[in-house]
């Protein structure tokens, strides 16, 4: 290929055959790997350009009303591409929308080979993070000012292009082979590239780089190993400060008070409680007192956050900050669980699999990239798509524990590498579930730490009984019988059935007999869930964010009894006899090719999920025991589809006191630990009532002028006065007076789902704010993180969500205003705070104060606490439910903010006020 058009066109819309029709088109030219050319021009659709296209794109119906008309420039567009490859950034869009145009025209289709920028950074830049072109531009630092605007799009492109060709120049030859083989499995016409790379490399006969190595057919980056000796500072014999460690610092002496007294807490070995302001970079201080503690302890530190993505936010946006300021260089390990490290020896197997499926192919390809780029080997680095995750469950632990210590990959293993450098580190960061992994898994490699940080900590006690809880989707039952297959398929049973044959290997059940116990469970699976569904809908108790739960009293519901002991009878007849074919096959394995040993795993891996059946087995056996709740959840949307059955601990105290003994220090710490400056509501969720601790909270005072002003609307009728449906129509008014006020980017956090709903309906409906993006969690099309991006990209947007949601949710820019539609109160009728208040009334304390409102009064918190953090200049937050102020329990939620004062006024003073903030902010 010599010639490259990339193309990017703008449309009306999606779909040609619906009347969309294109608005520009741009066509930047490439030979010999220079643009030499470029072409663009406005085109007059012949229909209407609606508010949000022009929102969107900047083109709005004068701008194209002089442009020629598609037939007019259709000729010039065919000469541009002639002899040329089709580039463009998801090019079926482009190549397809271009195609119906050139056909509803009559002029000759296009017939020349395409390449799609989106699957080429897929593959080639494997730990891309976004494949939205601005935010590939933003990356790259190329100039994009005017994004969806073909011109600029598309010269975009093309450098990004250009690029993209120049890295694949630079993977290794052993690589660009294997990719090579692979991308004929593509849609696209990538082979040709990397023929051609692959070409050259052989001709000039081009060695390994230093820093690559390559074993058994895979070139992967040599791998950083810690060193054994711990960091020290000479200070002529002295008592060890913190300023010894720390040099040159813009640390204020408020975060230094915190770091030292986190220091102090891990020094005397306290457990310890603690709310830094919310203006402390609390991340930075306690890994700075962590890097101390285990230097004059010569011990690790571990530090333990809600989520893997909280771990990357640390090691990309804090660490670097960190290497800064300290004088010594720290050993920091980040750890995860064994299954977000890829298994080089199921890898190398799953490479031989000669499958055609487009998702597989593509994880492969990336994979094969990142290895030569990753230092950590764990997976969670690659941007995969779903199917892509769903394939990397093929790459989990080999569970034949047989074979392990035949694992030729053994000294190249990213676990055990991870797990050696934390036996080295001076501070190890994890997440929350493999924290309770390590405490109550007896066979477990970590070495036993002394001294642990749970930042998040007003999550922990949810994450740890999440852990220590089970259970069953349709969802999972459905995949992984379809992943095995009936013996009739060439799916994992068919080919174990057909390898059983081949090999001669005796077996008790004959085919036939699996076939008929694989057709019941599958039968018997989807008549229990739909039941259970149907049990639902009928009490459609709890309803909240786009779901219904409620309590499962399977013992005593005969139907579903009945019900779940059939599909357990035919869990255990599929099993028993699946599981003696393995037994048989695993005698012989090591007489099996790798395909077929790749086979066994994959079968053994499948009969491993499929134990979930028994897991929850035993739940319901024990459900009389009132330390724990089995319920059942589903989507309002979806049939049983969406069925989950989960079992759940109400209180893991005892569990959580053992871990608090095995440990000399630990310290709690988050934004929102306290409720009216006390901490009395979380020290009981953690269990820390039977112990002594500390606490210390670090007030937050925030400046009203530059950070936030804080209103509660007078004019709105309670919201216990009402029916929904009435203040859905009030609050819905008011939000559209307030959007049109701000005219820029605004948060709306709902506690009912439903209320979200039909609000977000009822305001999209009324047409009034035809220029605002109206995004809604669980209406809108995609996942809430994808709807967040896409919030991120307006300046005028406005984001329904539940509060439940809203702290996790990445947000970047200014938010003008958060709306919150009413005070987060967990639904009574929640299954799990049901059983929960009935555990409370029994004990003849009051479930609402002890924790209905504690608990509400900490999700607001968090809402807060989140915005806050989002402000660089003055935003409001303005709270529609009257009971902040009205009810004499709304004090806890006024004393608990951190130092904001609440203004009560009406819409028509509300609006004013907002126009006046946004012309000082102007002004700034």
């Amino acid at each position: 290929m010599n010639k490259f058009v990339i193309v990017d066109i703008e449309t009306t819309g999606h779909s040609p055959k619906k009347g969309d029709r294109i608005i520009q088109f741009a066509g930047v030219v490439i030979e010999k790997g220079k643009i030499v050319d470029t072409y663009t021009t406005y085109i007059n659709p012949e229909v209407p350009i609606s508010p949000f296209i022009t929102e969107l794109t900047g083109i709005d119906n004068e701008r194209v009303a002089k442009a020629p008309v598609f037939h007019e420039v259709a000729e010039d567009i065919l000469k541009l591409l002639e002899g040329a490859c089709f580039v463009a950034h998801n090019v079926h869009f482009d190549y397809t929308f271009l195609q119906e145009e050139l056909e509803l025209n009559h002029f000759p289709l296009l017939d020349c080979p395409v390449l799609d920028t989106v699957e080429m950074t897929r593959i080639f830049e494997p730990t891309m993070e976004s494949l939205k072109l601005s935010d590939i531009a933003s990356v790259a630092g190329f100039d994009h000012d005017r994004p969806h605007q073909a011109d600029s799009d598309a010269y975009v492109t093309a450098e990004w292009f250009l690029h993209l060709l120049e890295k694949a120049g630079t993977f290794p030859k052993r690589t660009i082979n294997q990719l090579r083989k692979f991308s004929k499995g593509l849609r696209t016409n990538l082979y040709e590239i990397l023929d051609e790379i692959y070409k050259k490399k052989i001709e000039n006969k081009e060695s390994l780089p230093d820093h690559l190595d390559i074993y058994r057919g895979i070139v992967f980056k040599k791998q950083h190993v810690f060193d054994k000796a711990r960091p020290s500072i000479n200070n002529n014999n002295q008592i060890l400060k913190i300023e010894d460690l720390v040099k040159n610092h813009t640390l204020s002496s408020e975060e230094m008070s915190l770091i030292k007294y986190i220091i102090k807490c891990l020094n005397d070995g306290e457990l310890a409680l603690v709310e830094p302001d919310i203006h402390y970079n609390k991340e930075l201080s306690y890994l700075i007192a962590a890097s101390f503690i285990s230097i004059i302890k010569k011990e690790p530190v571990i530090i333990s956050l809600a989520s893997v993505s909280n771990q990357q936010m640390i090691t990309e946006t804090i660490m670097p900050k960190l290497k800064e300021i300290l004088h010594v260089p720290i050993q920091i390990q980040l750890l995860k669980g064994k299954k977000q490290y890829l298994n080089l020896w199921k890898f190398e197997k799953v490479l031989k699999d000669d499958s055609q499926n487009y998702d597989e192919i593509i994880t492969k390809m990336q994979m094969l990239v990142w290895l030569t780029e990753t230092n950590t080997g764990d997976v969670s680095e690659i941007n995969l798509s779903s199917a892509g995750l769903q394939f990397l469950e093929k790459l989990s632990e080999i569970p034949l524990t047989e074979a392990e210590k035949d694992n030729p990959w053994l000294k190249h293993d990213f676990y055990k590498k991870a797990l050696s450098n934390a036996r080295e580190a001076q501070v190890i960061i994890t997440n929350h579930h493999f924290l309770m992994s390590h405490l109550t898994n007896p066979n477990s490699q970590m070495i036993n730490i002394n001294y642990c940080i749970i930042d998040d900590a007003h999550l922990f006690e949810k994450n740890a009984i999440k852990y220590f809880g089970k259970r069953l989707s349709y969802s999972s039952v459905k995949y992984y019988l379809n992943q095995l297959g009936n013996p009739d398929q060439l799916k994992i049973l068919g080919r174990i059935e057909r390898l059983i044959r081949d090999k001669g290997i005796f077996v008790k059940h004959s085919t036939e007999l699996i076939y008929q116990y694989y057709l019941e469970l599958s039968a018997k699976s989807d008549e229990f869930f739909l039941l259970c569904y149907n049990y639902l809908l009928k009490l459609k108790k709890n309803t909240n964010q786009g779901k219904m739960s409620c309590q499962f009293h399977i013992r005593e519901n005969n139907s579903l009894l009945y019900s779940w002991e059939r599909v357990y009878d035919a869990y255990k007849n599929l099993y028993n006899s699946l599981f003696d074919r393995l037994s048989a096959l695993i005698d012989l394995y090591k007489d099996f090719n790798d395909n077929e040993k790749l086979l066994v795993e994959d079968f053994a891996y499948i009969l491993n999920q499929l134990t979930m059946f028994k897991d929850m087995h035993d739940e319901f056996i024990m459900q009389m025991d009132q330390q724990r709740i089995i319920f059942g959840e589903a989507d309002l949307k979806s049939a049983q589809t969406s069925m989950v059955i989960k079992s759940q601990f109400l209180s893991i105290h005892k569990q959580l006191a053992n871990f608090y003994m095995s440990k000399k220090a630990i310290l709690f710490i988050s934004n929102s630990l306290t409720i009216k400056n006390s901490f009395t509501f979380i020290s009981k969720q953690l269990g820390l009532e039977s112990f002594p601790f500390v606490q210390k909270q670090f007030q937050t005072q925030l400046n009203t002028e530059t950070d936030v002003h804080l209103y509660a609307l007078n004019d709105i009728p309670n919201v216990v006065d009402i029916s929904e449906e009435e203040y859905v129509e009030v609050i819905s008014n008011h939000i559209i007076a307030i959007a049109q006020t701000l005219q820029g980017r605004i948060m709306i956090s709902f506690s009912s789902y439903e209320m979200l709903k039909d609000t977000y309906n009822l305001i999209k409906d009324s047409e009034t704010l035809e220029e605002f993006v109206l995004l809604a969690q669980g209406v809108t099309s995609g996942s809430i993180h994808r709807l967040a991006k896409q919030f991120n990209r307006f300046e005028k947007a406005i984001l329904f969500t539940t509060a439940t949601h809203i702290e996790g949710l990445l947000i970047e820019g200014i938010v003008d205003a958060l709306i919150i539609a009413r005070l987060p109160f967990t639904s009574p009728n929640d299954p799990v705070f049901a059983k929960q208040f009935k555990v409370i009334k029994s004990m003849g304390k009051s479930p609402f104060y002890e924790l209905s409102l504690p608990d509400a009064v900490l999700r607001l918190k968090l809402s807060l606490v989140k915005f806050f953090k989002l402000k660089s200049k003055a935003g409001s937050v303005i709270i529609f439910d009257k009971r902040i102020y009205a009810t004499n329990y709304g004090h806890a939620f006024l004393e608990s903010l951190p130092g904001v004062s609440i203004k009560t006024v009406s819409l028509q003073k509300l609006c004013k006020q907002l126009e006046k903030n946004k012309g000082e902010l102007d002004l700034d």
